[in-house]
């Protein structure tokens, strides 16, 4: 059509215009009201596009996409708390949408709330291991949570996708050097080292030296 023509142009008025003009015709068509909506966030009217979208939910509460792009235009207007609850009732709809988890990800990040924002990296991570700058913001919010365990982890795990990423390789050798060697002894090493306690403590009194 001339609005998806419009739109891939970067007209956005014109496909608005185009837009606009069918609803008015033709009354209002699910198609119409996303593209409408998507153009009018990309052409930075959010307050119009919500509009547009809500035609959509009126209809059909659980319209995926609809609920999406009206999260990001919320988002885009700093109104965090409404943008949470259309993210929230995307995933609700699909479990393993990347875009709704991502988005309530950073949301959950800017607002410090950074226990929800790592649940919702990890999830990420579950649905697609393979997404990988996901991996370096996770374990960012695990630091700032005070996990350097978990971080190092993640970071392990982020070198395997980019073993070329110096500043991955860095942050590695951060949380090693904090960590210290206990934390990378092997497990047989840590079974020795148990054993060797317990001997210590069960040994007879006459075994132990005088202080």
């Amino acid at each position: 059509t001339l609005a998806v023509l419009f739109k891939d142009l970067g007209s956005y008025r014109q496909g608005i215009s185009v837009l606009n003009k069918a609803v008015s015709k033709f009354g209002p068509d699910r198609r119409v009201l996303l593209l409408l909506g998507r153009l009018y966030f990309l052409n930075s009217q959010p307050d119009e596009a919500i509009a547009a979208l809500k035609e959509i939910t009126k209809l059909t509460p659980d319209d995926l996409e609809s609920n999406i792009t009206i999260g990001l235009c919320y988002e885009s207007k700093g109104d965090d708390q409404e943008a949470e609850k259309y993210f929230a009732k995307a995933v609700s709809l699909d479990r393993d949408n990347v875009v709704a988890h991502l988005s309530l990800a950073d949301l959950y990040s800017r607002g410090q709330k950074l226990a929800e924002s790592a649940r919702e990296y990890k999830t990420v991570s579950v649905i697609d291991s393979s997404i990988k700058w996901i991996y370096g913001y996770w374990a960012e919010i695990l630091l700032k949570l005070g996990d350097d365990k978990g971080a190092f982890k993640i970071y392990e795990k982020a070198v395997t996708l980019e073993p070329d990423n110096k500043l991955i390789q860095e942050k590695l050798e951060e949380i090693r050097a904090r960590l210290g060697r206990d934390f990378f002894l092997s497990e047989r090493e840590k079974r020795d080292q148990v054993k060797a306690a317990k001997m210590i403590f069960v040994r007879p009194a006459a075994d132990i030296p005088n202080m």
